[in-house]
């Protein structure tokens, strides 16, 4: 099953538009000053050059937002951040040029190319650095700063910008980062408590596992018994503004390749194996097979305790889920299956016969029910003891099961009854079934239990009730006949 969903991931190119904005709520404000202070000398040559680039700045920003919905910001390049702040910023530097007061905006300088630090990834973050070295640099040049002196206003200048904005940049980076995982933790375990399924919990949390670990790509890989090969159970991918979502792919459809010793490793330990940029995370079982997330983590998650909180929240998050869905789906098993022969219980045959009674009239196809019984049980059990008994009905279930087809549903109605449940069968098809039955009965113990069975088929009007009630007095008249035989109702005979 495939899905394709809106794309929610947080890109850091949507702060470009942002950017720009807060440039020219800078950049212009201070243009404007100086050009209306008509008591103090401007070099023109200067300011024309800084008008130039605000301009430029903002032609470029009108441009993003007159061709770009909000929604397709995420699209941007993220350098398009550092162009819409630099503009201004080095527009500002131009002012500084053109204006006598060298220190006038030294602070907004400064302030500008830590905003750029704040919001980018470590590429970004470099570049501010630069830009603010050099602005120091024009600031001072402008301050009529020269030679030694001019080379020490850079290097403390210069080193100020770079530890001031590393420092701003760690500081924010851990709030957001300790903020984001808890409202992602939260929004993932809101997801997963919602479902009741495998399939729905991933359905589900899938697309935001990336709020917590960012990654463009989830795959979901299941394990039978240690040696088996691995499959891809799932995987969620982020790719050209698009997020899909493929649950449980069909055979042959092309899945993302998982062979990768370390998945063996992690399933075997059950835990998680963080190596160089993957992340290998242990989520549980589903049935007999064990389950695990892969994914390349993104390297903006440069610290590694970082790296194993967001993948514990993960592990976590998952193994509280599958574990609470495996307790349901075993509590559901216990309350309808017979406890003693692994079959289903006489609720489950009820809500059954009700379905299938719907589907032959809906299709008129036949429907028959067979009642079996052990006969002479009783005796067996006093003469045997009880623990004997339950082995023989162990023994009986499991052939009962094994000769039905997947359609069909076989049943402990009570004591040493079952019933089969045997859709699009006629009565000649049931009694042969039994027949086959009866002698594998006989072989399996021996001779020391036979069976005997009654068949009715639907006759396209009755209820449940009435048709379990034909086969049954099938079965008494098998037994009054001499036991170990099948008897058909009468109405139910085929020509």
């Amino acid at each position: 099953m495939q899905f394709s969903v809106p794309a929610t991931r947080h890109d850091l190119a949507r702060e470009a538009v942002v950017t720009g904005f807060a440039g020219q709520l800078v950049g212009i404000p201070v243009l404007v000053s100086v050009l209306i202070e008509h008591d103090r000398p401007v070099r023109w040559w200067y300011l024309g050059i800084a008008i130039g680039l605000v301009v430029t700045s903002v032609g470029i920003l009108t441009a993003v937002i007159a061709t770009r919905p909000p929604a397709d910001y995420s699209s941007i390049s993220p350098h398009l951040s550092i162009v819409l702040t630099t503009l201004p910023l080095v527009g500002l530097c131009f002012v500084q040029l053109a204006s006598p007061h060298a220190d006038l905006y030294v602070p907004v300088i400064v302030l500008g190319a830590l905003y750029l630090s704040l919001i980018g990834d470590r590429g970004m973050r470099t570049t501010s650095a630069l830009i603010g070295i050099a602005l120091v640099a024009g600031c001072a040049w402008a301050s009529h700063d020269r030679g030694a002196t001019l080379a020490t206003t850079v290097l403390v200048g210069g080193s100020a910008v770079v530890a001031v904005a590393w420092m701003a940049s760690h500081a924010t980076r851990s709030i957001i980062l300790s903020l984001g995982s808890d409202e992602d933790r939260a929004r993932l375990s809101s997801a997963l408590a919602g479902t009741e399924s495998l399939t729905g919990g991933l359905q589900a949390a899938l697309p935001l596992v990336t709020g917590v670990l960012a990654t463009d790509r989830v795959v979901v890989a299941g394990r039978g018994p240690a040696g088996d090969p691995v499959h891809c159970v799932a995987w969620w991918e982020h790719t050209g503004g698009v997020e899909t979502l493929v649950l449980e792919p069909d055979e042959g459809e092309d899945v993302p390749e998982l062979a990768d010793p370390r998945l063996h490793a992690a399933f075997d330990s059950g835990d998680v194996v963080i190596d160089g940029h993957r992340c290998i995370i242990p989520i549980g079982y589903d049935g007999n097979r064990s389950l695990a997330l892969v994914l390349d983590h993104a390297a903006t998650i440069e610290n590694p305790a970082a790296l194993r909180a967001a993948s514990d929240v993960l592990a976590t998050s998952f193994l509280r889920h599958n574990a609470r869905v495996a307790f349901v789906a075993g509590l559901r098993h216990e309350s309808r299956t017979d406890a003693l022969t692994g079959l289903a219980n006489r609720r489950t045959l009820g809500e059954r016969l009700g379905f299938e009674l719907a589907r032959a009239g809906r299709s008129a196809s036949p429907l028959a029910v067979a009642m079996v019984d052990l006969d002479h049980f009783k005796a067996y059990n006093d003469t045997h003891g009880h623990v004997a008994g339950d082995t023989v009905l162990r023994t009986i279930g499991a052939l009962l099961a094994s000769h039905v087809r997947g359609q069909d549903l076989a049943a402990r109605y009570g004591g040493e009854e079952f019933c089969l449940l045997l859709p699009d069968t006629g009565a000649r098809g049931a009694s042969a079934l039994l027949d086959a039955l009866r002698a594998a009965a006989t072989a399996a113990t021996d001779g020391a239990v036979t069976l005997s069975a009654g068949v009715a088929v639907w006759d396209g009007a009755e209820d449940g009730h009435a048709l379990v009630a034909r086969a049954d007095a099938a079965l008494y008249r098998a037994k009054e006949a001499g036991r170990d035989r099948v008897a058909i109702h009468q109405a139910a005979i085929e020509p």
